[in-house]
Parts: C-alpha cells; structure tokens; sequence
C-alpha cells in the first residue's frame, strides 16, 4: 500500500516539477542570504531526469545560495537542454572525476569550498523532494550545529554477543531524532554537513578508496564518527520522500542492499569506532 502511496505522490509531484521547469523563470537559488549550498551529482541515463529532482528544490520555501550539479567528464560535454535552461536560472553544472562515483555529491565541493563556511546540503538526482525539506534541515543545524542532520537514517545494531555490528539490512530506520553516533545518515533523504566537518572531509585528499567507491553514506558517516560530529534525523519517523518511478532499480542500489553494504561494514569500522558505537548501538 506505501509503495502504491509514493508512486501516486511521485507522479504528481513530477507532473507538477515538469510543468515548473517548462514555464519557470524563478532563479533556482536564493539570493545569498541563506548561507547554504545544495550539491547534488548525476551519470548515465539519470542525467535525462535529474532536472525533475533539482525543479523540487528550486521550488522550497528555502533556496540555497548555490545549487551544483556534479556531471562525469562525458556527461558535462554533451549537458541536455533541460539542464541548459537550469542553468540560466543559476544552476552551477561542473566536471569532476568519473571514478569518485557518488562521491561526486560532496568531495569536489568540500575540496574547494570547505574553508568557505557555508552548510553544505547534498541531494539524490532521483527524489521529489517537498517543499520544507532544505528549510527543516537548515533549522535542525541551527538548533545543534554540532550535529549532522538527516532526513532519512539507519541505526546501527550490534550482533547478539556485541562484538561485531550486525548485517545493515538489520539496521532498521529509526524512530527517534536525537543526535546519536549510531545514526547513519541515508543520503537520498537529504544530509546537511557543517563546514568543520567539511574541512575533516576535504584533509583526505582527491581520493576514494576501492572499498567505499559506491558506499558515500558508509564513508561519510565513519568521518563523522571520528571526527565527533553524532548524526541527528530531522523527525522521529524516517522521511520517505517519492522517487521518479524506476529510478531504484539501479545497480548501485541493488548492490548495497543485497550484501554490498556488509562487506564495506565488516572493513570500514576498527575496534576504536566499535567500542564507540556499542554505547550507541544497543537496543
């Protein structure tokens, strides 16, 4: 029934970004008065899509100061019309480098800009996203800026005895909000990232290593553990915003949840991270 819920809400909410992005001429960002930047990346086939998802953000209560979509090398030569159009309303389009995969998202913007102070927000190419989303997680870092905030997040389990974590598909969605180092923030809901951290993120250099490459929300969640940044959810019910249909059909999708995760999880977190997240991971 949820599932048939989305796809109503996502076609209306695409059929409603769709007609935005035909006749709009509204600037996609806000003026510079917000003090946050919205980075987003795309590849493939998604490319054709993503301006639905980046027309939902334009149209919040709150636009970000900057908007950047992140192409691969051969997805920025040939931009389509649409994301043209996007671009004379002020959408930033930039290269970055194919094998940082959904890295792409945060890593080249963090390189750049980290010193800059700004929130940095990332984004999927792929969700309808409503119109408070950006607005209620600018309000959750104001309130604990100190925290990384999510609209969408997993706890982390231990196995029976605690001494390794349990398989991520037993991590369920949480039901709580507090900020808590257990928490791993789910991308595709939106994650707001403050600038210290930013700048954690940017000191590892213009590279990705192998056992990450098509885990981001792993990878940035181990820099937030270290880093003492818990990782807080917006509301006390994970967010399940509607996707344009099809979309998670993706290999990358499929891959993560099929055991993909596990291996990463088993590799990513030493005893150093587990002894901290047993205090956080029980229950």
């Amino acid at each position: 029934m949820q599932q048939r819920v989305n796809q109503a809400l996502a076609a209306v909410r695409t059929a409603r970004a769709v007609s935005q992005h035909v006749a709009g001429r509204r600037p996609v960002t806000g003026g510079g008065a917000s003090g946050v930047v919205v980075s987003l990346t795309t590849h493939g086939r998604r490319v054709r899509g993503v301006h639905r998802t980046i027309e939902t953000i334009a149209a919040g209560v709150l636009r970000p100061d900057r908007l950047v979509l992140w192409l691969d090398p051969a997805d920025h030569a040939t931009p389509t019309d649409a994301l043209r159009r996007l671009v004379d309303r002020g959408l930033e389009v930039h290269e970055a480098p194919a094998e940082w995969g959904p890295h792409k998202k945060y890593l080249p913007y963090c390189l750049a800009h980290a010193a800059d102070g700004a929130l940095l927000v990332t984004a999927d190419d792929d969700v309808l996203y409503p119109r408070r989303w950006l607005q209620d997680l600018v309000d959750a870092h104001r309130a604990d800026p100190a925290a990384v905030w999510a609209h969408r997040s997993r706890m982390m389990r231990l196995t029976a005895d605690e001494s390794v974590l349990a398989p991520y598909q037993a991590w369920s969605y949480s039901r709580s909000s507090g900020p808590s180092f257990a928490r791993v923030p789910i991308g595709m809901g939106g994650v707001a990232y403050p600038a210290v951290l930013q700048a954690r993120l940017a000191e590892g250099g213009a590279s990705v290593p192998d056992l990450v490459r098509r885990t981001d929300d792993l990878w940035l969640h181990r820099h937030a553990l270290r880093g003492g940044f818990p990782v807080g959810q917006v509301r006390e019910v994970a967010a399940d915003f509607p996707v344009q249909l099809g979309s998670q059909d993706s290999a990358l999708f499929r891959t993560n949840l099929n055991g993909g995760n596990d291996h990463v999880v088993s590799r990513l977190y030493d005893p150093a991270d587990l002894e901290l997240l047993r205090e956080h991971a029980r229950g």
